[in-house]
Formats: structure tokens, sequence, C-alpha cells
């Protein structure tokens, strides 16, 4: 049992590093998500306008 205690401050280092770097990848992952999201919407949104702006010139032509 002693041995346990000495040792349960280790334990209780290794799991709030787990948990930390668990977090910091979550983070990661969802601001990496976001960024890509933004890109995407980006692209579309050019795609969209350059679109509309060739049907205006068809339209006038």
């Amino acid at each position: 049992m002693s041995e346990f205690i000495q040792q349960l401050p280790a334990l209780i280092g290794v799991v709030i590093g787990a948990l930390g770097s668990y977090v910091a990848v979550v983070r990661g992952d969802r601001v990496r998500f976001q960024r890509e999201r933004a890109a995407r919407w980006e692209e579309r949104k050019l795609t969209v306008y350059g679109e509309y702006a060739r049907t205006l010139k068809k339209a006038d032509a």
C-alpha cells in the first residue's frame, strides 16, 4: 500500500498530462476544421461570383 501511495503523484501527473494532450489535440483539430471550412466557403463564394459575372456579361452581349 505504501508503494502505491509513493507512486500516486507520478500517476496523477501522467493522467493530467494525458488529459492535457487530448485537449490540445481536440482543440487543434477543431481550429483546423474551422479554417478549412472557411477556405471552402471562400472558394464557393468566388465560384458563384464568377458565374454571376459571366452571366451578366452574356446578358449584356
